[in-house]
C-alpha cells in the first residue's frame, strides 16, 4: 500500500510538472508570436531559438536590383545571442534565463515616402532583466505610426545598441531606463497591447 501511495504521489508530481512547462512554454509561443507581430523576434536561453527568420537575407537580396541597391540584414544567431547575455548576466551578477532579448527583425527600408526613397529604421535590440519591472505607453505620431515605450522600475536597466554598432564597430551598447520603437502597422495599437499582455504573462512565470 506503501508503495502505491508513493507511486501515485510520485506520478500526481511529474503531471504537475508536466503540466507547468506546457503552459510556460504556450507562454513562450504566445510572447514570440506577439514580438513578431510589432516587428520584433525575442530570445531567451532556456527557451528554443527561433529560426524563423534565417531567410530573410536572401529574400531581400531576391526584391531589388543589386546593380543600383546593396542589400543589409542582420539576422540574430543563437551563438551571438548567448554571448551577450552571458556577458551582461555577469555584470549583473544575476541568472542568464532571467535576460530577455528583444532584436529587431523588420530592419532596412520599410516606409516608402515615393517609388524611389526609403526610409531606413534605426531600431535596435534591447536587453532587459525579467526580474525588473517595465510599464509600457503608446502614442499616435503625425506619420500614423504608433510610437512605444518600454520602461524600466530601475535606472538605466535596459542594454540597447543599434545594429551596425554592435556588429561592424562591436560596441557593447548603452544602458537607458526607457527605449521607444515605433510601429508602422495598421493594427499596431492592438498587436503593442497584444504583445504587453503576453509580456507580463511570460515574466510572471520566470518569477
Amino acid at each position: 500500500m506503501t508503495k502505491l501511495i508513493f507511486i501515485l504521489s510520485f506520478l500526481s508530481v511529474l503531471n504537475f510538472h508536466s503540466k507547468s512547462y506546457e503552459k510556460k512554454s504556450d507562454q513562450w509561443e504566445q510572447l514570440k508570436d506577439a514580438a513578431h507581430k510589432i516587428g520584433l523576434c525575442i530570445y531567451n536561453t532556456e527557451e528554443t531559438f527561433c529560426s524563423e527568420h534565417k531567410d530573410e537575407f536572401s529574400k531581400r537580396e531576391q526584391a531589388v536590383n543589386l546593380e543600383e541597391e546593396e542589400v543589409y540584414y542582420f539576422e540574430m544567431k543563437e551563438d551571438w545571442a548567448k554571448e551577450r547575455i552571458a556577458g551582461r548576466a555577469v555584470l549583473e551578477k544575476s541568472a542568464q534565463e532571467n535576460f530577455l532579448i528583444f532584436y529587431d527583425i523588420q530592419q532596412g527600408p520599410f516606409v516608402f515616402k515615393d517609388n524611389s526613397k526609403a526610409e531606413i529604421s534605426t531600431r535596435n535590440f534591447i536587453m532587459i532583466n525579467l526580474q525588473d519591472d517595465f510599464s509600457f505607453s503608446q502614442t499616435t505620431r503625425t506619420d500614423g505610426s504608433l510610437a512605444c515605450v518600454i520602461e524600466s522600475d530601475k535606472e538605466n536597466k535596459i542594454l540597447e545598441n543599434v545594429h551596425w554598432r554592435e556588429f561592424m564597430t562591436h560596441r557593447s551598447g548603452r544602458l537607458s531606463t526607457k527605449v521607444s520603437f515605433a510601429i508602422l502597422n495598421p493594427k499596431a495599437k492592438p498587436n503593442f497591447d497584444s504583445f504587453t499582455k503576453a509580456f507580463s504573462s511570460y515574466q510572471q512565470s520566470k518569477k
